[in-house]
């Protein structure tokens, strides 16, 4: 389904993913050649930079011109709730990280994982889009699709051949799948489900707290686009019945 409802992307849009992920292939190219990992991860970088922000970079300057006025807007939108999702993690962040050892009122602040902060607010962008262009169930269930075979397929890498604990891991699918199925008659239930999700996704992480990168990236995957998908479902349910 997923697939199906991503043709209605623009070309660029595609254009762009396929230079992320190429910048992502040429990650590996370090295993074979390792004494040029610098280089490597340097144009990986880049790719990934370029297949980001490049196409939008050209519709600021008006070079690319290939989204219609619903596009635009739904894009300006989410480049907000971008915004100010990244301002309320670095607040965050600022706030819970340790605060370096030094003289009162000094200058110096805690490090903050700007990897972390760009996840966050690239998350919010694309969840948000999807949830704007195709509307709260479609996109939902794209973004729950997704969240899905992702779950799967870290399952299968991390207990395959251990097929008990392999079905162990595969709740996290199961959830977001039930999700998607309940989101088809009962956008409410569906939204609350997801923030219950959520909450336990987050009861979790506090269980064993980390403050590393890995840990809060991954905290940034499960928690954004099911708490995303679980607001639009619920607005869109209340503006139905408004």
């Amino acid at each position: 389904m997923a697939t199906r409802m991503l043709w209605g992307l623009p070309r660029s849009a595609w254009i762009g993913f396929g230079i992320v992920m190429l910048g992502v292939a040429t990650q590996f190219l370090s295993l074979a050649f390792p004494a040029q990992h610098e280089v490597i991860y340097s144009v990986s970088s880049l790719l990934i930079v370029i297949g980001l922000f490049g196409p939008g970079v050209l519709r600021e300057l008006g070079v690319l011109k290939d989204q219609d006025e619903y596009q635009a807007g739904a894009a300006r939108r989410a480049g907000h709730r971008a915004f100010l999702a990244g301002g309320v993690t670095i607040l965050l962040l600022i706030h819970f990280k340790p605060w370096p050892d030094g003289p009162p009122m000094s200058s110096e602040m805690p490090v903050i994982p700007l990897s972390t902060v760009i996840l966050v607010m690239l998350l919010t962008y694309l969840c948000s889009y999807l949830l704007e262009y195709w509307g709260a169930r479609r996109g939902a269930a794209a973004i729950l699709g997704t969240m899905a075979v992702i779950g799967a397929v870290g399952a299968a890498l991390d207990e395959l051949p251990d097929l008990w604990h392999f079905l162990v891991d595969l709740r996290f699918t199961a959830g977001f799948l039930l999700g998607i199925a309940i989101s088809r008659r009962y956008p409410q239930v569906a939204g609350l489900y997801l923030f219950v999700v959520v909450f336990l996704i987050l009861i979790n992480h506090f269980a064993f707290p980390a403050t590393d990168p890995s840990r809060l990236m991954l905290l940034a995957v499960l928690v954004l686009p099911p708490l995303a998908a679980g607001i639009a479902l619920i607005k869109e349910s209340a503006n139905e019945d408004a």
